[in-house]
C-alpha cells in the first residue's frame, strides 16, 4: 500500500514539474520586461528634458506637439510599470535632477504674456511628473507648486490654485522667492493673473541659474574645496545659456573657510563625489554636505561658510517711498546711515510691493529697525535665521 502511495506521489511530482518550470520562466520574463520598461521610462524622461534644453538654448518656443507625444509615451510606460519598479526609477538621484528641468519646461509654458502662447494643460501634466520625481526636495518643491498653481489658475481652477500657492509660500526658504510667491497669491485671491516679474531680484536670478545650468560630469576624490568651488564656478560660466551678456555669465561663489585659533584657514576637502548631468544647485548642495559647510544666496553671489560662521537673520520691511524706489537708492541710504553688509549679508527689493528683504546680523538689523522708526517685518516667519 505504501509503495502505491509513493508511486502516485512520484507521478504527481513529475506531472507538476513542467508547470513549475513554466511559472519560473514567466517570472524571469516578467523581470526582464520590467527592466526594459524602466530603461524606456528613463529615456522618455530624458527626451522631455532634451526638448526643454534645446528650446532654451535656441531661444525658441517649445513645440506642444512634441511634448504631448512624449507625455503620451511616458503615460503608457508608467501604466505598465509595477509600483515598486516605478518607485525605484523615480526616486533615483537622476530623476530628482530631471525634476528641475521638467519644472522649468512647464514654467515656460505658463509664463508667456500672450495667452495664445500658453499651454497650461500640458504644463499641468509636466509638473505632476516633476512633483512625482522631486516633490520631497525642500528647495525645489515650492518652485514646482508655484508652477502648478499658475497652470491651475489658467485652467480656471482658482480655489485649488490658491490653496497650492499658499503651500508654496509656506514652504519657500528663499526670501525673495517667498515675497514674489506671496504677491502671486494675492493676485490669485483677487481673481487676477499676476504678471511674470521682469525685474527679478538678484538672489532669485542666481537661484534660477543654479537650477538651469546642467553640469555634465563631476568627479571629486579628496578634492580641496577651493578647487571644487573653482570647478563649479568655471562650469557655470561655460554652460550658462540663460545670460546673453558674456560678462554676466555664470555665478559668483564666495568661500569663507573655517579658521584655527591663530586665524589660519583650515584645509577642507570634498571626499568622494561623482555625479552625471545634474543641476549646478545639486553640485553645490553636495559640496557643502561633504565638507560640513553651508551656503546662502544673495543678490550678488553664493556664499559658502563654515557651520561656526555667525548666522544671519532675514527680515522684511515695508519701505516708505521717501527712502527710494530702487535697491540702489535704498542701499545708498542705508550705507550713509552706517548700516554695514559683511560677508554673506545681502538685501533685495521688490518695487511692486515696496518690500525690502534684508539678510544680516542681528546688530545691523536692529540699526535698520531703528532707522525706519518702526520695525515692521512683512512676515513673522522672517525673524528666523535661514539655514542651508
Amino acid at each position: 500500500m505504501k509503495s502505491i502511495s509513493i508511486r502516485l506521489w512520484l507521478i504527481a511530482s513529475a506531472m507538476a514539474m513542467p508547470l513549475l518550470h513554466a511559472q519560473e520562466g514567466q517570472t524571469k520574463v516578467g523581470k526582464i520586461e520590467q527592466k526594459v520598461l524602466r530603461n524606456q521610462y528613463r529615456q522618455a524622461v530624458q527626451a522631455l528634458v532634451d526638448a526643454g534644453q534645446k528650446s532654451s538654448s535656441n531661444d525658441v518656443p517649445v513645440s506642444p506637439g512634441v511634448i504631448s507625444k512624449q507625455l503620451r509615451w511616458l503615460s503608457i510606460l508608467s501604466a505598465q510599470l509595477v509600483a515598486d519598479q516605478k518607485a525605484d526609477v523615480i526616486n533615483s538621484e537622476e530623476m530628482k535632477s530631471h525634476a528641475e528641468d521638467i519644472n522649468g519646461l512647464a514654467w515656460s509654458m505658463v509664463r508667456a504674456r500672450e495667452s495664445a502662447k500658453r499651454q497650461p494643460a500640458i504644463a499641468l501634466k509636466l509638473i505632476n511628473i516633476a512633483l512625482e520625481m522631486g516633490g520631497e526636495d525642500g528647495q525645489l518643491k515650492p518652485m514646482m507648486q508655484d508652477t502648478k498653481a499658475r497652470a491651475l489658475f489658467l485652467l480656471g481652477n482658482h480655489e485649488e490654485a490658491i490653496a497650492l500657492q499658499e503651500s508654496a509660500v509656506a514652504a519657500a526658504t528663499n526670501a525673495a522667492m517667498k515675497t514674489e510667491m506671496l504677491a502671486t497669491l494675492n493676485s490669485f485671491k483677487k481673481g487676477e493673473l499676476p504678471e511674470v516679474p521682469t525685474n527679478e531680484s538678484g538672489s532669485l536670478k542666481i537661484a534660477k541659474k543654479l537650477s538651469a545650468i546642467i553640469i555634465p560630469k563631476v568627479d571629486f576624490d579628496d578634492t580641496p574645496i577651493e578647487e571644487a568651488v573653482r570647478f563649479l564656478q568655471d562650469q557655470c560660466a561655460k554652460l550658462d545659456t540663460t545670460e546673453p551678456d558674456p560678462k554676466l555669465k555664470g555665478v559668483k561663489i564666495l568661500l569663507e573657510l573655517p579658521k584655527d585659533p591663530l586665524g589660519r584657514s583650515l584645509k577642507t576637502k570634498v571626499h568622494i563625489l561623482r555625479l552625471t548631468n545634474v543641476p549646478a544647485s545639486t553640485v553645490l548642495k553636495y559640496i557643502c554636505e561633504s565638507t560640513k559647510m553651508r551656503y546662502s544666496v544673495d543678490d550678488n553671489a553664493v556664499t559658502i561658510v563654515s557651520p561656526g560662521y555667525p548666522y544671519l537673520l532675514t527680515l522684511r520691511y515695508l519701505i516708505p517711498k521717501e527712502m527710494g524706489d530702487s535697491l540702489v537708492e535704498i542701499m545708498k541710504y542705508l550705507d550713509a546711515k552706517g548700516i554695514k553688509f559683511g560677508a554673506g549679508a545681502s538685501a533685495s527689493f521688490v518695487p511692486s510691493t515696496h518690500i525690502l528683504t534684508v539678510n544680516n546680523s542681528q546688530e545691523e538689523l536692529d540699526k535698520v529697525g531703528q532707522l525706519m522708526g518702526s520695525f515692521n517685518p512683512a512676515n513673522s516667519d522672517a525673524t528666523k535665521p535661514e539655514k542651508r
